[in-house]
């Protein structure tokens, strides 16, 4: 199998695809909601990789077994980003992109989401680091629902701006 820097070519395209799309939809469509999502899934993939990389190499934080085959556990760390990062993607993309049928102008600024996105990838990340135990069901509740809200908070001043009703009202 193909490698680049000792990971295979399939753990590269996993990290690297969702962003790549949404750049061409983005590029296609020139719509500030493509804007918001691609600032999510650009800082998504960067700040996992560079976590990743940061635990194997710098701050030597891997499995006993991998001591020799440090390429291996980047990968494995780089293949668990990979689907952390592209669950994010899809879940904050549907959240943001559902209630916008009804309205084409998003006004939240490009950086709300890139801070969100890194957020989203970097606190279990440094709950880790901290040797805080973290249960499974948080982790999922964490990967499942912080991208749900931070694109609810990235909706929030097109809410603000009179163009998407409140789902907290009904229209009767």
């Amino acid at each position: 199998m193909a490698e680049v820097a000792g990971v295979s070519v399939f753990v590269w395209l996993l990290l690297a695809t969702p962003p790549v799309l949404v750049t061409l939809i983005w590029a296609a469509r020139r719509t500030q909601i493509w804007l918001l999502i691609l600032a999510f899934s650009w800082s998504v993939a960067a700040s996992s990789t560079a976590e990743s990389f940061d635990d194997i190499f710098l701050a030597k934080r891997f499995d006993l077994k991998f001591a020799n085959a440090q390429d291996v556990a980047l990968e494995v760390s780089l293949f668990g980003a990979g689907v952390f990062s592209l669950v994010g993607l899809i879940l904050f993309g549907y959240t943001l992109a559902l209630p916008i049928k009804t309205a084409r102008r998003a006004r939240a600024p490009a950086y709300l989401p890139a801070v969100l996105g890194g957020l989203y990838m970097t606190v279990p990340w440094l709950l880790d680091v901290s040797h805080v135990d973290i249960e499974p069901p948080l982790v999922w509740s964490w990967m499942l629902l912080v991208p749900i809200a931070s694109a609810l908070v990235v909706l929030r001043p097109t809410r603000a701006a009179g163009i998407l009703p409140s789902p907290l009202t009904r229209d009767s």
